[in-house]
């Protein structure tokens, strides 16, 4: 009987770390794992896997710090003992998402860290046996950079309205409330009073216009309790917008009390308005919940605003005085 040959069989040799993955080659490449690993320690990520009900299964250490994520405690965690009830939810929600659709899923969002609010935006990736690769990556910056524009088109567009109703409406009085009304929404403020200036025969700043907030007094009908004080002295000689986060400790309202007369006023924003150089009348905003701190983009957006009042302001005396 004729002996069988037996094909020996070759075996692999099992992958060693710098050798290529088998995945497709692109333009005769093929990355290594370790190239792969190099690549996420250098993407400014933080990456981390999660199966069907949240539970972390792994996680790339390198940038988790940036999160306040304490690796590798995270391992075998559910998204909820690792993130805020918030966040959490809004993560798991894609996770589910990304599995039924097996599709990526991006979501944006903020997470406090430190007590300091950063965006971040998540990249949910299915991945075989349920589950999901998320990626974490910081935009606190760019949510920056696109409030600053967005806010920058919402004041060039509330200079614009308030441009057109002066230079179109005929009614001064009108004009005053639309502007007090419109300044006083865009700055979310509890009050925005103008005055207008009246230096004969003694100097008198009365109202013209007020907004408030619903649930506010009107002070149409009460004294202005920054009436003779150094606050309203500086105000009246600059173009500049002069700010008070806390009235309460601001050296130039000494001994001033406003609990009772102005609805527990806390924090103040004015500037005066002018033509040809001289004042002519105030724009003041009222904070009365709490102190705030006023930016320079509000300051220069009430500066810019402060001008076309005092042309208005101009107009509406030139009327009266035609008008007697």
């Amino acid at each position: 009987m004729a002996k069988q040959r037996v094909k020996k069989l070759q075996v692999p040799k099992p992958l060693e770390p710098e050798e290529s993955l088998p995945t497709p080659a692109v333009n005769g490449f093929a990355p290594t794992l370790g190239e792969l690993q190099a690549t996420l320690q250098a993407l400014p990520d933080f990456y981390f896997r999660v199966n069907l009900d949240g539970i972390v299964l792994d996680c790339q250490p390198a940038h988790a710090h940036a999160w306040c994520i304490p690796f590798p405690t995270i391992l075998g965690k559910s998204l909820q003992e690792v993130f805020p009830p918030q966040t959490a939810s809004q993560l798991q929600t894609a996770v589910q998402k990304a599995l039924a659709t097996q599709s990526l899923v991006c979501i944006e969002s903020t997470l406090s860290v430190q007590a300091v609010e950063k965006g971040f935006e998540a990249r949910l990736s299915p991945l075989l046996d349920h589950q999901v690769l998320i990626v974490i990556r910081d935009i606190t910056k760019r949510q920056q950079t696109e409030a600053a524009l967005q806010r920058q088109v919402n004041h060039a567009f509330l200079l614009k309205q308030i441009t057109q109703e002066i230079r179109q409406s005929l009614d001064t009085k009108q004009i005053f409330q639309t502007t007090a009304t419109q300044i006083g929404q865009a700055f979310c403020v509890s009050y925005c009073l103008i005055h207008s200036y009246i230096t004969t025969p003694t100097p008198q700043i009365p109202l013209v216009a007020e907004y408030r907030l619903p649930g506010y007094d009107s002070l149409l009908q009460l004294p202005i309790p920054i009436l003779n004080t150094p606050y309203l002295a500086q105000v009246l000689t600059q173009d500049r917008a002069i700010a008070a986060p806390d009235v309460n400790t601001d050296p130039l309202l000494p001994g001033i009390v406003f609990q009772d007369r102005l609805v527990n006023l806390k924090s103040l924003l004015a500037i005066r308005t002018s033509y040809q150089g001289e004042p002519n009348g105030v724009i003041g905003l009222y904070q009365c919940d709490t102190p705030r701190s006023w930016s320079e983009d509000e300051i220069e957006l009430l500066e810019a605003l402060a001008a076309q009042v005092g042309i208005a302001l101009a107009h509406a005396h030139l009327l009266e005085q035609e008008t007697l």
